[in-house]
């Protein structure tokens, strides 16, 4: 039943009057769970709902970075299963405190192995935001669920919790957008193309499709590792692919950190002109490795100060890298004409 205007009014009011802590209780967001047999397909489990109240933690910008911010929210997490299924998807919101929620729904796509993990990217801009665990540590179809379900599920989820949480009206609009760059470029077209009533925006960046072709190009620079069996210090990498850059980045006619004529990079571009050329790399910790090159698969760790000159087993890396991926027959695998060192720097 559609509750009246003034009733509406009057949920609205006493919901932004009211505080985090008043909203924030297991017993407030189980009541705020829509009922089972409402959402297709989904079972949400109520005795897995938790919550607790987080004040001022910091935020580092979320996907659009920034400078770090202090945020409050309510921190919520629960657990559903799909009808009929042995499964069991954990779910995380962030709700921002009542008086900041602006009827709002952020969700932030993931990158390289990574769904997503962060549910507070919508904190600063007074959206509930979340993350979602895709059900992998399950029974569970995974490839379905990490290809496009999971995060589709979350936001369906979503949307009507948020009107519980907030004692908002039945009709109620949540406005709700996407963002994500990489796999979170990707799981933002699957999101558009299988759960486009559910967005009312959404930016997609630098998709990354052909996963097949994908996946083996990212493990192909440790492949030519192991089968030269040399590693050479990330610092070297950094100090040959800066090189490269400033030797081709003007060859398109256009100097602006963007390699575009890879082919005469090639042909006009000796790798073994950097041989014997020094290299210095400060300690970094975190996903940003020396020199600025990123890792962008796996998880974060800490890298130590580094210097040294540049070797020529360093360069017979770098330069089987610039090669490409090729089969058997010594013809190049298709997608590897440019170098994937390049692509690793930001």
């Amino acid at each position: 039943m559609r509750r009246s205007i003034s009733a509406a009014a009057a949920m609205a009011a006493t919901a932004k009057a009211a505080s985090l802590a008043d909203i924030c209780t297991v017993a407030n967001v189980q009541a705020a769970l829509p009922a089972n047999g409402t959402l297709l397909g989904i079972d949400l489990i109520p005795s897995s709902v938790t919550a607790s109240p987080v004040y001022n933690a910091t935020s580092d910008g979320g996907m659009t970075g920034g400078s770090s911010t202090s945020i409050t929210y309510c921190n919520v997490t629960l657990s559903y299963t799909h009808t009929g299924k042995d499964d069991k998807v954990v779910v995380k919101y962030a709700f921002p405190e009542p008086s900041a929620f602006k009827d709002r729904f952020y969700v932030a796509g993931g990158g390289g192995y990574t769904l997503n993990s962060d549910a507070t990217g919508g904190i600063s801009y007074g959206a509930a935001s979340g993350a979602t665990d895709a059900g992998v540590l399950s029974t569970g179809d995974a490839t379905h669920m990490f290809g496009y379900k999971a995060l589709g599920e979350m936001t369906t989820i979503a949307k009507p919790l948020s009107q519980g949480i907030y004692s908002l009206a039945d009709d109620t609009k949540i406005y709700t957008y996407y963002e994500g760059c990489s796999d979170g470029g990707r799981e933002g077209m699957s999101q558009v193309q299988r759960w486009g009533d559910l967005y009312d925006g959404a930016i997609t960046g630098a998709p990354a499709f052909r996963m097949s072709h994908q996946q083996v190009n990212h493990v192909f620079p440790a492949l030519v590792e192991h089968t030269l069996d040399y590693y050479p210090p990330t610092c070297a990498l950094a100090k040959i692919v800066n090189a490269t850059i400033a030797a081709c980045d003007p060859l398109d006619g256009r100097t602006d950190g963007v390699v575009s004529r890879t082919d005469l990079c090639k042909l006009q571009f000796n790798l073994s002109s950097i041989v014997g050329e020094s290299y210095y790399c400060s300690a970094s910790s975190g996903s940003s490795g020396p020199g600025g090159m990123k890792k962008r698969q796996g998880s974060s760790s800490s890298t130590p100060e580094q210097n040294g000159t540049v070797t020529a087993q360093d360069v017979a890396v770098a330069q089987a890298i610039y090669d490409g991926l090729h089969n058997s027959q010594a013809t190049r695998a298709p997608g590897n004409s440019a170098s994937p060192l390049l692509a690793a720097v930001g």
